[in-house]
């Protein structure tokens, strides 16, 4: 390892920590909670826009008294 003022520096001995660390864990039950009911949310107001894009565009059944 070069010094800033170009001399060589020698590291004889180095301690460091490491911390590992769970990906699953750094997410709070409440925040998991709050992640799932929005997804659950998100699905299901996609699945009922596709019921009713198939509502609006089946022939038939569309108006009042119309026979499917």
């Amino acid at each position: 390892m070069a010094a800033e003022d170009g001399s060589n520096v020698r590291i004889g001995r180095a301690d460091a920590t490491v911390t590992m660390t769970d990906g699953r864990s750094l997410l709070s039950p409440e925040l998991m909670d709050a992640i799932v009911a929005a997804v659950l949310r998100a699905q299901e107001a996609r699945e009922s826009g596709r019921r009713r894009q198939q509502s609006d565009t089946r022939i038939g059944g569309g108006c009042e008294g119309d026979e499917a």
